[in-house]
């Protein structure tokens, strides 16, 4: 007997929920479990009346924590108290996901073995609300920037994750949306992702939706980028060093060398040799996760004798038409980039 569990956010749900959820309740061996974010006493009457259901439970927060809280609520309970369920799906309590669109993803899960997947919407213009459409082209585009995976639905409410997952969803960052890209990226780095396409169904324009365009955005592009903001800040710091010292070296050595190319390209190794320590210790620590540390540094040392060269070359170059310091502002900030992104997907992998 294959037990699921269907876990389901509300806020301020319409009064359709009831009759969504009780088409659910035709799903053989699914137990519901909602949560109750906080909504007016008002709305009340709907869950309780959801509650007197058959295998279904309401937890409720006294006041709004945000999708991403009710989520992790909803993973706790089902630790606690419905550890036989082998699968658990998310859903959205505005009717946007389909019964039979469930029913296939629990039927995938278990005949696959999956551990991760995702309902996967059609989000051609003509199909959703301009609003909607924007939203999820930007977190699509932020996603594949950061991560290097494209995701044509990023904010799909519709995710089945296998119940050993459970542990690791309830320690990711993150209150309200932007907890689900936050669980989207962490989970691309441990698990293979499966999808299935599902119905894009959306009531009255998507007018009920709690998503704030400007707000719950920001949250997204803060979470996608804080590992990149204090790499920036740690190789800003490391850069000063280097731009120090190189200054201090290539003034010194203006006396003892005659090629402007020996003394660049002295000053430069030198300098850089300094600031790679700092960075190294300081990258690794802070920013990526832990790796084998022998492995990294050798990758590290080997793409800083990439950037070294390119900058000592780049630099030469340049210098002849802006001064030395200011060609190597211009070089290693272009050659920034580059090595984030090759310590990412190479490095520190």
């Amino acid at each position: 007997m294959n037990n699921t569990c269907l876990l389901i956010p509300a806020l301020e749900p319409q009064e359709h929920f009831i009759d969504y959820v009780k088409k659910l309740k035709q799903i053989p061996h699914l137990h519901i479990v909602v949560v109750n974010d906080g909504s007016h006493q008002d709305y009340d009457i709907i869950f309780n009346k959801i509650a007197r259901l058959p295998q279904c439970y309401v937890i409720h927060h006294p006041q709004n924590l945000g999708k991403g809280e009710a989520l992790k609520s909803g993973y706790r309970f089902i630790q606690k108290h419905l550890s036989f369920c082998q699968k658990i799906i998310c859903a959205d309590c505005d009717g946007q996901h389909a019964v039979i669109d469930i029913q296939k993803m629990i039927a995938k899960m278990y005949s696959d073995e999956s551990l991760f997947m995702l309902g996967m919407r059609n989000f051609s213009f003509r199909h959703v609300p301009i609003k909607s459409w924007l939203g999820n082209r930007m977190a699509s585009l932020l996603l594949w920037m950061s991560t290097g995976h494209y995701i044509q639905d990023t904010q799909t409410g519709l995710r089945g994750y296998d119940y050993q997952l459970l542990d690791s969803l309830l320690k990711i960052n993150g209150q309200r949306f932007e907890y689900e890209t936050n669980a989207l990226v962490i989970l691309l780095k441990q698990v293979n992702l499966n999808t299935i396409p599902i119905q894009t169904i959306y009531y009255h324009h998507n007018q009920h939706t709690h998503f704030r365009p400007i707000q719950d955005t920001w949250l997204i592009i803060k979470s996608l980028y804080s590992s990149f903001y204090l790499y920036t800040l740690l190789s800003f710091l490391c850069f000063m060093i280097d731009w120090l010292v190189f200054i201090f070296l290539s003034s010194l050595f203006i006396f003892f060398f005659q090629s402007s190319l020996t003394v660049i390209f002295c000053s430069s190794i030198i300098s850089r040799f300094l600031s790679i320590i700092c960075h190294y210790q300081l990258v690794q620590k802070h920013v990526f996760q832990p790796v084998n540390q022998i492995q990294s540094m050798s990758r590290y040392m080997a793409l800083c004798i990439f950037i070294v060269f390119l900058s000592s070359i780049g630099t030469y170059c340049l210098h002849f038409l802006l001064s030395t310091p200011m060609s190597k502002i211009l070089i290693d900030g272009c050659l920034f980039f580059l090595s984030y992104a090759i310590q990412k997907k190479w490095v520190f992998s």
